[in-house]
């Protein structure tokens, strides 16, 4: 069976190009793909051999500068050189931020946390750990005390 013509609800769900002069929501949204520059250079940066004992954290991105700023433990190495060179190439400004703890650290610390619950300190309720953060270089800890009077140490012991 053959048909001739298609049928009128055929293109429904298709993507509609703006109306000319109009720019589309994502170009508006992200004026000259800056945002799209810096989540491609992110998933050049990930997919790096050794990336996990590099010295490399994270990075932190700014589209409306076009930069992204590595976090960074440790000196630098010819890993931490290529990501510079490469969002050069891209016309990405790289910046680094030298940090106190590693990324393994900071994720062992936080699952060490989780893994105790609400009751990982005495005398407070935890509520939330924030690991690895662009303002600060460590983790947080967040909660309520519990009311209950703290406990005090014995300097003997």
């Amino acid at each position: 069976m053959a048909f001739a013509g298609t049928p009128a609800h055929a293109d429904e769900g298709a993507p509609k190009a703006p109306p000319t002069g109009q720019p589309d929501l994502i170009d508006s949204q992200d004026p000259g793909g800056r945002q799209n520059k810096l989540t491609d250079l992110k998933t050049w940066i990930i997919e790096q051999p050794g990336l996990e004992n590099s010295g490399y954290i994270e990075s932190v991105n700014d589209a409306a500068a076009l930069s992204t700023t590595l976090l960074w433990h440790g000196p630098a190495n010819d890993t931490q050189q290529a990501i510079i060179a490469e969002g050069r190439r891209r016309g990405i400004s790289v910046n680094v931020q030298q940090r106190k703890f590693s990324r393994e650290q900071l994720v062992t610390a936080v699952e060490t946390l989780a893994g105790r619950g609400k009751d990982a300190f005495a005398d407070f309720d935890l509520n939330s750990i924030s690991g690895i953060t662009a303002e600060f270089d460590g983790i947080k800890v967040q909660g309520v005390p519990t009311g209950k009077p703290a406990k005090k140490l014995n300097a003997a012991s």
